[in-house]
């Protein structure tokens, strides 16, 4: 249950960065990888509820 609580509150961090294109320091600038971390953030939350309920 940890990791889906540590999923939903990474959440607005990765909308933050998709939306406001905040680019790391040393890592080349990819729009598409922004936003690919989104849905795929969505997938990972799916498979620990379901890995974690009862």
């Amino acid at each position: 249950m940890g990791v889906f609580a540590l999923l939903l509150a990474m959440w607005p961090a990765n909308m933050h960065h998709a939306m406001a294109q905040v680019q790391v320091e040393g890592l080349p600038a990819s729009q598409a990888a922004l936003w690919v971390r989104v849905p795929l953030q969505l997938v990972l939350l799916a498979w620990a509820w379901w890995y974690t309920r009862d």
